[in-house]
C-alpha cells in the first residue's frame, strides 16, 4: 500500500463536468491506499472463502487471467472484499487525493495529455490489462492505474452538487444516503476527458460492469 500524508490538496475542477465544480480545498488526515486495484486471483480467494460466486464476466476470456482487475463486481461486493481484508473503500476525496496529489494536476502523471504509454485507455487494446502494466501512469505517491484501465468504486453516495468553496473541507464523506454510488477513474473504454483526476460517474449499486473494479484503503493505526 501506498501512504498518503496528512494535509490540504486541491479536489475537483472548474473546466470539466458540472459536477466536478467549484475547485476546492480538502484537507485529509493521512491514509493508505493499495497501489493496485484488487486483482482477480484475490477476489477469487476472498469468493471461495466466503461462498460467494465469481462474477461471470470474469469466467470467460479476456477477463479470466489472475493477474487482470477483478470486473463485473458490485459495490457491496467491493466494500465487503475489503472489509474481509482488514481494509475499506477509500472516500471520494482520498481516491482523488491519491490520484493527483496536492497540486489539482489533471492527470496523475502532470498536464501532458494521456499516450498509450501511461494507460489503456480509448479501447487501444480493446480489453483490460494486467495490472501493473503502465508505471509512467503512476501519481505522484506511486499510486498505478488511476487512470484508465478499469473505473473504480469508492465509498460515496453520488451528489453532483455537493462540492462547495466555503472554506477547507475537512475529510468530507459526502452524503448520509443516495441512489447512485461514485466510480473514478475511466476504463479502457474511456476517452481523455473521462480519465481526469476529477471526473465523476455515476453508477447504481447493484450494477455488474466489466470495465469497473476497485482497490481498498485504510487508516493507520496510531502506535502509542
Amino acid at each position: 500500500m501506498a501512504l498518503i500524508p496528512s494535509g490540504a490538496f486541491w479536489m475537483g475542477s472548474n473546466r470539466g463536468g458540472v459536477d466536478e465544480g467549484p475547485l476546492h480545498k480538502v484537507f485529509l488526515d493521512s491514509f493508505a491506499i493499495d497501489r493496485w486495484e484488487v486483482s482477480r486471483k484475490e477476489y477469487r480467494t476472498f469468493a471461495n472463502a466466503t461462498g460467494r460466486k465469481m462474477p461471470e464476466v470474469m469466467r470467460d476470456p479476456p477477463f479470466d487471467g489472475d493477474d487482470l482487475p477483478a470486473v463485473g463486481v458490485t459495490w457491496e461486493e467491493a466494500e465487503a472484499y475489503c472489509g474481509w481484508v482488514g481494509k475499506r473503500l477509500p472516500t471520494e476525496a482520498e481516491w482523488e487525493k491519491a490520484a493527483r496529489g496536492e497540486d489539482g494536476r489533471t492527470f496523475p502523471w502532470g498536464e501532458d495529455r494521456p499516450t498509450m504509454g501511461r494507460l489503456n485507455f480509448a479501447d487501444s487494446l480493446k480489453a483490460v490489462a494486467r495490472i501493473g502494466s503502465y508505471p509512467a501512469g503512476a501519481g505522484p505517491y506511486g499510486v498505478e492505474d488511476m487512470a484508465g484501465n478499469v473505473a473504480e468504486w469508492v465509498d460515496n453516495w453520488y451528489d453532483p452538487k455537493v462540492y462547495t468553496s466555503d472554506g477547507v473541507v475537512q475529510n468530507p464523506r459526502g452524503p448520509a444516503t443516495g441512489r447512485m454510488k461514485v466510480v473514478r477513474g475511466g476504463s479502457w473504454q474511456s476517452r481523455e476527458y473521462a480519465v481526469r483526476a476529477s471526473a465523476r460517474v455515476a453508477k447504481r449499486p447493484t450494477e455488474r460492469s466489466a470495465t469497473v473494479g476497485f482497490r481498498c484503503a485504510m487508516t493507520p493505526v496510531a502506535v502509542r
